[in-house]
């Protein structure tokens, strides 16, 4: 697991470090410090991102790009649009934009979009039969608080017990 979490917000980021559980750099522009990013339109703002284990994959609107961390670099041939790129995510209505997504450790991500959800399945690469699903009525007591949609990201801390700034 690492020990750096990458935070955005508009075109801008901040690198925080778990272990010291503090920031250690931003804000910084995407620009200049995510190389390529810029050159494909994916510098002023991101909808979501994913880690899959070998790098990202970041969204916004129609399009995503996968980012080879360990290289520094947008893999050649990106941006790609979702519809096509992601199997049956235009079936599900998220081909044009995706709020927040969340890797359940499992080979399966939860992506959402106002009030629904479905959940992808990476090993088979396709969206799980019967999406999309209600937030409400799928996931027990976020409508009772007030999240059942508009959800805009999302962490999994894996277990970890460490102290929310």
């Amino acid at each position: 697991m690492g020990t750096k979490v990458f935070f955005f917000a508009g075109g801008l980021y901040a690198r925080y470090d778990k272990p010291l559980d503090r920031v250690d750099a931003g804000p910084l522009p995407i620009a200049g410090n995510w190389p390529g990013m810029a050159q494909i339109g994916f510098a002023n703002r991101l909808d979501a991102a994913v880690n899959w284990g070998n790098g990202k994959v970041f969204f916004r609107g129609t399009r995503c790009v996968r980012y080879d961390v360990a290289g520094d670099k947008v893999d050649e041939g990106y941006p790609l649009p979702i519809a096509g790129t992601w199997p049956g995510m235009a079936d599900a209505g998220f081909a044009d934009l995706v709020d927040a997504a969340l890797p359940w450790g499992n080979g399966k991500v939860y992506f959402f979009r106002g009030d629904q959800y479905f959940r992808y399945d990476a090993d088979d690469d396709e969206v799980d039969e019967g999406s999309p699903l209600s937030i409400a009525e799928m996931w027990p007591g976020m409508e009772d608080i007030g999240f059942s949609s508009g959800i805009t990201a999302t962490i999994d801390l894996l277990g970890e017990t460490s102290r929310i700034p």
